[in-house]
């Protein structure tokens, strides 16, 4: 299946799934779990990034405990281009943990997330 997809251009969210699944399988799934950022000032650099995807919020959270968490480099998504080999390598080094030479750490939170400063849920 790895064949297919590197030669059919598949997009780096298949690729980096199909690479998730085969060295971190436990790990949550980039394309189901919150993003979460160590300080408010990674957040607000990660959002600029995200910008296409339009009205993200930031929040601050509190990670539960039975949270399953991965902590991972998202310079290395981000600036993994769209040939299939590249995103391939980009995507091993993610999933293992490795960093760029320029990290930018974001946590992929699976499961439960506590939003201590809201009273309800705010209005979308």
């Amino acid at each position: 299946m790895l064949f297919k997809v590197f030669n059919s251009h598949a997009n780096r969210i298949e690729i980096f799934e199909l690479i998730r699944k085969e060295v971190a399988p436990t790990a949550p799934s980039r394309n189901d779990c919150f993003f979460a950022f160590a300080s408010r000032a990674d957040a607000v650099v990660a959002q600029s990034s995200w910008q296409s995807f339009g009205g993200l919020r930031l929040e601050q959270v509190q990670i539960q405990d039975d949270a399953n968490v991965f902590l991972g480099d998202a310079d290395l998504y981000t600036n993994a281009g769209t040939a299939g080999l590249w995103v391939r390598d980009a995507a091993y080094r993610f999933w293992l943990g490795r960093r760029s030479a320029n990290p930018k750490m974001e946590y992929l939170v699976g499961g439960t997330v506590y939003f201590p400063n809201w009273e309800s849920f705010p209005a979308v």
